[in-house]
């Protein structure tokens, strides 16, 4: 078993004050199984007893249960107030030490007892102080715990029997049942850790090899072992803390991918990941797609506005008008409401003369439309420029008229 000296080091470390849970609770050893004498009677309190206890508890009935000073609650002569010391949040019947709870083990190990040892099993209780009796638990003027139950003839709720009801814990120094694992330190100590049981076998020097051994470190005295046994507490307690912050940041992460599984029909992770990539594989080329149709329309929209205003710019002013009529419909302007329509709407019609390239040396200034209708032939069938053509059309026309030596070619 452990020695002395570190176990009082054990209970400094892991002790009462240091096992109250996040919401103020504590969890302790109520009662432990066994056949007891009591004002002459034999009672026995076994996991059947504690199982029923836990049941109407859960049933609510009794609703509530105190934890009191002394069972003062079962006091009538009449000094009170009797005041509570918390209220029971729990009940658990531990039948093995894998029932145990984690709190109760950093109990058990500062009591210097085995986790299966039968004593610490029976019932246990989850339940918050109140501020003047934690105050005394770290103070250590109260260290055990003793119940009050019983069979009731008419329960309250539903009039037939219910069993072995528990209906109130006491904070007390002298329980009638002895060997519980204490909240603080038992009564036997002073207020000091328990000291050493009868059957402890291990000795100092084998328990601070063994102690090197699992820390991987000399430890050779029992105040290096205290020290070594704090630090490791302290790591344990970081370690938790960290564990449960990495949890919080993962939760919802967990919870958006169980409400995307539940979307995709499909609880395997590898599967409903192939199913995202399909999906988003299909939006892609939906996207793609309706690019290309908005693209198309836009064009032909384009196209069709500068058909309506030809007679309103030259060819080099083609590619600027088409560009920013473009982008006034992508960006949802509608045809025949564009700033660059208004403008053409009101600009004059480019008249013949002013288009002619003077290849004709002005010998036709009265062929404006059929040099128009030529240099816009000329573009279709040969593919050139505007003035490339329109130089074309003016020379044709020279020829035809007999404006040019016979040997005027075009080119």
């Amino acid at each position: 078993m452990t020695p002395p000296t570190l176990r009082r080091a054990l209970a400094a470390a892991v002790g009462a004050p240091s096992t109250l849970l996040p919401d103020g609770s504590i969890w302790s050893h109520a009662a432990v199984p066994g056949t007891f004498w009591y004002r002459g009677e034999q009672a026995t309190l076994d996991h059947t007893t504690f199982a029923s206890f836990v049941a109407n508890f859960r049933a609510g009935s009794p609703g509530k249960v105190p934890v009191d000073y002394d069972h003062g609650s079962f006091k009538a002569d009449g000094t009170g107030p009797f005041p509570k010391s918390g209220d029971v949040l729990e009940l658990r019947d531990v039948a093995a030490a894998a029932d145990l709870p984690a709190a109760a083990l950093a109990q058990i190990a500062a009591l210097g007892r085995d986790a299966d040892d039968q004593l610490n099993f029976g019932l246990w209780v989850r339940w918050k102080p109140t501020e003047r009796a934690l105050g005394l638990l770290r103070a250590r003027e109260y260290t055990e715990m003793s119940i009050c139950f019983g069979e009731p003839d008419s329960p309250p709720r539903t009039g037939e029997p219910q069993g072995p009801t528990l209906y109130s814990i006491a904070l007390t120094n002298t329980p009638h049942l002895d060997d519980m694992v204490p909240i603080a330190a038992r009564r036997s100590d002073g207020g000091n850790a328990p000291a050493a049981r009868e059957d402890s076998t291990m000795t100092t020097s084998t328990f601070l090899s063994r102690l090197s051994a699992l820390l991987g470190r000399a430890i050779g005295t029992e105040d290096q072992a205290a020290t070594a046994a704090e630090e490791a507490v302290i790591a344990l307690r970081a370690d938790v803390t960290r564990r449960e912050a990495t949890i919080a940041e993962l939760k919802p992460g967990a919870d958006g991918f169980r409400a995307l599984a539940a979307e995709l029909a499909e609880t395997d992770p590898a599967k409903a990941v192939a199913k995202v990539k399909e999906l988003r594989a299909t939006a892609a080329a939906a996207t793609a797609r309706a690019e290309k149709e908005e693209t198309k329309a836009l064009a032909g929209d384009v196209d069709k506005i500068l058909r309506t205003h030809e007679t309103k710019f030259v060819p080099a002013e083609k590619t600027f008008l088409s560009e920013s009529l473009t982008a006034e419909l992508r960006a949802g302007t509608k045809p025949g409401e564009t700033k660059l329509e208004k403008i053409l709407a009101v600009r004059p019609a480019i008249a013949a003369f002013e288009r002619r390239s003077g290849a004709d040396s002005g010998r036709n200034p009265d062929a404006g439309a059929e040099l128009d209708e030529l240099t816009a032939q000329i573009q279709k069938d040969e593919k050139v420029d505007y003035g490339t053509a329109l130089g074309k059309a003016e020379r044709t026309i020279a020829l035809r008229r007999g404006g040019a030596s016979a040997t005027t070619k075009t080119a």
